[in-house]
C-alpha cells in the first residue's frame, strides 16, 4: 500500500470516531435530563386539539318591504262633465312645402361608365435634363486594373 492511501484511511477513521463520540455525548445528556425530571425546553410544549366552532343555524323570517303610500291629487270634474287635461293642448302644424329631394349630383351607381366619356386631361410634359461636363477619362479602366 502506498502512503497516501493509508493516510486517507487513518483520517476517515478519526472522523468516524469523532462522530460516534459526539452522538454518544448527546445521547447521555438526553438520558440524564429525563432521569432528573428536567427537560431541555422549559416549559414543555402542550399540544391541544384544534378549536372548532359549530354555530347553531339561525333561520330568520324574510324581510318585508312596506313602501310609504303615494297620495296623488284627486281629479276635479268640471260642470260640463269633462276632466281638465294635465297635458298642454295639442298644436296642429301645417305641412311644409313639398321640396324635391333630388340631388344635383348623380350617384355613381346610376352613371354607366360607357355612356359618359372620360374627361380630357392635359398630358404632362416630361423634361429631359442634359448635363454637359468634362469626360471622366482619367478613371476609366481603373476597376479592371484592380482585378487583374
Amino acid at each position: 500500500m502506498r502512503l497516501e492511501s493509508s493516510v486517507n484511511l487513518l483520517v476517515a477513521t478519526l472522523d468516524l470516531k469523532l462522530v460516534q463520540l459526539v452522538r454518544g455525548a448527546m445521547h447521555a445528556a438526553d438520558e440524564q435530563g429525563l432521569r432528573c425530571g428536567r427537560r431541555l425546553i422549559e416549559p414543555g410544549p402542550e399540544i391541544e386539539p384544534r378549536r372548532r366552532f359549530h354555530p347553531e343555524p339561525v333561520i330568520e323570517p324574510r324581510r318585508h318591504i312596506h313602501p310609504e303610500p303615494k297620495i296623488e291629487p284627486r281629479r276635479v270634474r268640471l260642470v260640463d262633465g269633462a276632466y281638465p287635461s294635465s297635458c298642454p293642448p295639442v298644436v296642429v302644424v301645417a305641412p311644409a312645402e313639398a321640396k324635391s329631394s333630388a340631388s344635383p349630383i348623380q350617384p355613381p351607381w346610376k352613371v354607366l361608365p360607357w355612356e359618359t366619356p372620360p374627361a380630357e386631361r392635359a398630358r404632362p410634359i416630361h423634361k429631359v435634363k442634359v448635363v454637359i461636363g468634362p469626360p471622366d477619362m482619367c478613371s476609366k479602366g481603373n476597376v479592371i486594373d484592380l482585378f487583374i
